[in-house]
This record gives structure tokens, C-alpha cells and sequence, in this order.
């Protein structure tokens, strides 16, 4: 009997259950060049960022700049020879300059670092256009590109609009997730092949799904948690929940979110015990895997790229119930814009705008907050349990003690 067609014991299942719950989060900047090109889903449209006119590769958060980065400018270029000979279309990069990470130019000085991104791309719009046998590509999230990366010039207009944006349709993610669990083990790659889905075998990147709607995968999703998400259909479909509940307040999902769902979910080991095989993830252990996700993205926003979201977690304690009137956000904001915005006892942050008010657009503009069509502020459930709060006739949450550590490696 092949391991597609196996029946599964228990055993098989808590065997399997450990393997899923580690895809690899977080794990990019440690991971072999074996494994990395096995971890990794070229995206057919993400692959304009290579046309050699293209300097701009704008992504907002998570959306996988850096993944693209290391596959062209690391050390390892046979990923990229790879991903070129799967896809003719991509051309391989020769005499290009790479520039990644941007947000971390200033620190947490927000001025220093829009004249340092401007500086940098100003610098480009001026001189691609002279060297022709030199090309730069410069990575830079979204809201970087919106707020400080403008010059207004004849020729940054020119590199703007030929810019390269890095967005995931619903059938790129889940195509993404089904090749990270099926080069995770053979056992997952039979797993994966018993709920019908077909793969291409390449000798560097590995098991590739063939999955060119996102319907295509809702066979593994249902193998993994059934088709519901409790006894029937008031609870909603496993297939339309898992991507509805990592959308941002722009209706994007990152990648990583969806991995780390999956890895937190497949580790609630009490809670997946009580399931007969060959399902793997109860859709209980899901829903707790969200807010884990959500305190996660948080936190990891927090150390990183958004310091001052500690701030916005503060302020908000005095009203946890969601959606809000925009004036109570407003006067939640105000009555603390002068204090520091960062965790306690670290440096001084602010926010990277001068006025509560344009704080609140930029934060729907980041996706943190969403404008609802009767104008109130919602905050999706990616940072609702990692922001402290619960929205109106949920669920009552105990008191948080103290912050949670990020998961994951």
C-alpha cells in the first residue's frame, strides 16, 4: 500500500500533527539552501520584480519582500536558476544591486529614516535611467513607499509607475501552504496526495502543487479539519474561515500568518486528541490558534517594524469593546499623544505622524484599524486578541499578565 493510500492509525496522526507544527516560521534567515528552496512558493506574478526596468518591489508587511530578496541576492543563486528554468519567463539577475530592510534605516527616528528612503530612491529615479548596465531593486514596504518615498520628479514618477507590487491571491497562499507541508515530510506529502492534490517534482524546489484556483486545495483543508467549523453550517466552512480570519483591515493575508495558523493550531494537542483520523486540526484548536497568531503579529510588530503599536495597545485599554465611534479612537490618542509610545522602560517612540487624527488613517491605511461603511473604526481579528481587545457580544477574555513571549523560531 503506496503512503497516499494508507489508512492512518492515531499514532499516524499525532506522528503527523508533530511534523505540521513546524513548517519553518520564522526560520528563513537559519535555513539551508536545500530547505529554503523546498520552503519556498514562487508566485508567477511576483516575477515582474525581476524585469530589469523594474528598481521599485513595494509589499506592505509579511508579504514575502525578503523571501524574494535572499532567493535573488542571496548566496545561494541556484534557487534563483531554479526558479528561472521552472518559469521561463524569469529572467536571471545580472550586475544588480539589492536593497532590503529599509525600514530599519533611522531607528526610530521617523524623519531621519523618510530622508534616508528618499534619498535612496531619489538617488535611483535619477541614475537608472543613465546606467544602463547597472540596475538596482529596491524592496520597500508599502506604506514607506506611500508616505515617504514621493519626490514629486518627472523621473520618480516614471520609476513609481513601473513599479513591482508584491500581492497574494487566496490560491498563491494556500498554494504556498500546501508546498510547505508537503516538503516537510514524505508522510505529509502522502498526506497531502490523498486529499487529491497533484504535484510536479523539481530536483531544487521540490514537491510543486498544482493548484491554480484556491479550490484546488479545499480537499486538504477539509483531509485537515473537516468541512465545518463545528456541527454544521451556522459555523461557517473550514475552507472560507481560515483566510477570512487573517485578512487585515485592507483584506490582505500574509503568508507567514497562514503558516503560523497552521503550526499553532496542529500544536493544541489536547484539543486535536480527540479527533478520529485522518483528520489533524480540531477546528476548536484553530480558532485558539488565531488569537496565538494574533498575539504573535503584535508582538513581532512591536520589536520590529512598529514600535509604537505597545502605544496603541495601551491607550486602547481604556476601551476594549470594538468597533468605536472614530472620536473616542481620537480622544483615546489625544489624552496620551505626549507620552511615550513604546514598551516601558525603553526609548523614547513616537508615532511616525504629528497628529492623533492622521494617526487613526494611518493605521487603516496599515491595515491595523478598518473603516467600516457606517464610518466607525473595526479592528480585524489579526490584532484584535494581540491589541487586547474583543469585539461587542464576543467572548470575554481573562487578564492579560504581562506580554506574551512570540512563538516560533
Amino acid at each position: 500500500m503506496t503512503s497516499a493510500s494508507k489508512r492512518l492509525s492515531k499514532q499516524d496522526c499525532v506522528d503527523l500533527r508533530a511534523q505540521l507544527a513546524d513548517l519553518g516560521y520564522g526560520q528563513a534567515e537559519a535555513e539551508t539552501p536545500e530547505l529554503f528552496a523546498h520552503r519556498l512558493y514562487p508566485v508567477s506574478v511576483h516575477l515582474r520584480a525581476l524585469d530589469r526596468n523594474v528598481v521599485l518591489v513595494v509589499g506592505p508587511r509579511g508579504s514575502g519582500k525578503s523571501a524574494l530578496f535572499h532567493a535573488f541576492f542571496g548566496e545561494n543563486r541556484g534557487v534563483a536558476t531554479a526558479i528561472a528554468e521552472w518559469m521561463p519567463r524569469a529572467p536571471i539577475l545580472e550586475n544588480h544591486l539589492g536593497y532590503d530592510e529599509l525600514d530599519t534605516l533611522g531607528g526610530f527616528d521617523w524623519v531621519l529614516m523618510a530622508r534616508m528612503v528618499r534619498g535612496l530612491v531619489a538617488f535611483w529615479s535619477d541614475y537608472s535611467r543613465r546606467w544602463r548596465r547597472i540596475r538596482a531593486k529596491i524592496f520597500l514596504r508599502s506604506d514607506l513607499f506611500r508616505r515617504h518615498a514621493g519626490m514629486g520628479t518627472a523621473d520618480f514618477a516614471k520609476l513609481a509607475a513601473n513599479r513591482a507590487e508584491l500581492v497574494w491571491s487566496d490560491a498563491a497562499l494556500l498554494a504556498m501552504l500546501v508546498k510547505r507541508i508537503a516538503n516537510t515530510s514524505k508522510g505529509l506529502s502522502g498526506y497531502c496526495r490523498s486529499a487529491r492534490i497533484r504535484f510536479h517534482e523539481h530536483a531544487v524546489l521540490g514537491l510543486i502543487p498544482e493548484i491554480k484556483e484556491a479550490r484546488n486545495a479545499f480537499p486538504l483543508l477539509e483531509r485537515l479539519s473537516g468541512e465545518f467549523m463545528g456541527a454544521g453550517k451556522k459555523k461557517g466552512f473550514v475552507r472560507n474561515w481560515v483566510l477570512a480570519h487573517l485578512r487585515d483591515g485592507n483584506d490582505r493575508v500574509s503568508p507567514r500568518t497562514l503558516v503560523r495558523l497552521i503550526e499553532q493550531a496542529a500544536g493544541k494537542g489536547s484539543v486535536n486528541l480527540t479527533l478520529s483520523p485522518p483528520k489533524l486540526i480540531h477546528p476548536t484548536a484553530l480558532r485558539l490558534a488565531l488569537d496565538d497568531v494574533s498575539d504573535n503579529h503584535v508582538t513581532q510588530g512591536i520589536s520590529s517594524e512598529w514600535p509604537w503599536l505597545e502605544g496603541v495597545r495601551e491607550r486602547l485599554a481604556r476601551s476594549r469593546l470594538v468597533p468605536w465611534v472614530r472620536k473616542e479612537v481620537l480622544d483615546l490618542f489625544d489624552a496620551g499623544w505626549e507620552r511615550t509610545w513604546g514598551p516601558p522602560g525603553g526609548r523614547d517612540v513616537r508615532p511616525p505622524v504629528e497628529q492623533p487624527a492622521d494617526f487613526v488613517d494611518y493605521l487603516i491605511d496599515l491595515g491595523v484599524f478598518r473603516r467600516r461603511s457606517d464610518e466607525r473604526i473595526d479592528v480585524p481579528d489579526l490584532y484584535l486578541s494581540g491589541l487586547n481587545l474583543r469585539r461587542k457580544g464576543g467572548v470575554r477574555r481573562g487578564p492579560r499578565r504581562g506580554p506574551r513571549a512570540v512563538g516560533g523560531a
